[in-house]
């Protein structure tokens, strides 16, 4: 089975790739007993980062002197205030355990994910996650984490209310972020090989039709953690990168 999987996932990958220009790696220790981090933010200054861990605080990075300070706890915008109950349901099914979420920022419409089903657009995939609405407002992207693939869900034009599959991948996705370009996008993958357990994170860039553009390798700074959650890359050309078990925010720069 591990001879298998690994061969695939060797075989799996596209000739001609370019060299990986993420060589820089950096890492910020979050505070003692905080974990948790799946994602990753930056402000519209560029500052930050900004991280949620497990308690619900969120941190704000303050640079290397300072490191992580409280920022809030379970935000409401910067004037605060309190927090209203949107939806806890759909058609009837209670919410479980929604971990991905994107805004249409024009319609200011909501996409969101639960693992345990998919709401409001499809139901019946396994382990939706991301999910992630297309610069063009054209579509949205989520991932499968059981069926190891990227789907895609069509919001306007001939395809309207059809869902398609984009990219099968060699491992387990979750997340999905946009890349600063338009029409590209990052997901984390994990291979996974369970005799003996071992987990391959990796993190694949590619486009709106499929195109993987870059793999990157995250095995030698997250080798002894269970599974990446998140590559968010911001303009400037840094990954930031989300793990609920890490116990630090890890960034790889170009050169």
């Amino acid at each position: 089975m591990a001879i298998l999987s690994i061969f695939f996932s060797v075989a799996f990958l596209p000739h001609l790739l370019p060299i990986d220009p993420y060589s820089k790696y950096t890492q910020l220790n979050l505070p003692p007993g905080s974990i948790g981090r799946e994602s990753v933010a930056l402000d519209r200054f560029n500052q930050g980062p900004y991280v949620g861990v497990l308690d619900g605080t969120i941190l704000k990075y303050k640079g290397p002197n300072i490191g992580f300070v409280f920022f809030a706890y379970t935000p409401l915008g910067t004037e605060g205030g309190n927090a209203t109950l949107v939806a806890n349901s759909a058609g009837g099914v209670p919410f479980h355990f929604l971990n991905g979420v994107d805004v249409d920022q024009f319609t200011g419409d909501v996409y969101f994910t639960d693992a345990s089903q998919t709401i409001d657009i499809r139901r019946g995939f396994s382990l939706p996650g991301g999910p992630v609405i297309s610069v063009d407002l054209k579509f949205v992207l989520f991932s499968e984490f059981s069926n190891r693939r990227i789907m895609k869900y069509w919001l306007t034009g001939n395809k309207a209310n059809t869902v398609e599959v984009l990219l099968y991948l060699p491992g387990n996705p979750i997340k999905i972020k946009k890349a600063p370009e338009p029409g590209e996008f990052w997901v984390a993958v994990n291979i996974i090989v369970h005799q003996p357990t071992s987990v391959t994170p990796l993190g694949f860039k590619f486009n709106s039709t499929g195109g993987i553009l870059l793999i990157k390798e995250f095995e030698g700074q997250y080798n002894n953690i269970h599974q990446l959650i998140a590559v968010q890359e911001y303009i400037g050309g840094k990954l930031y990168i989300g793990s609920r078990e890490a116990k630090f925010v890890g960034i790889h720069s170009k050169w």
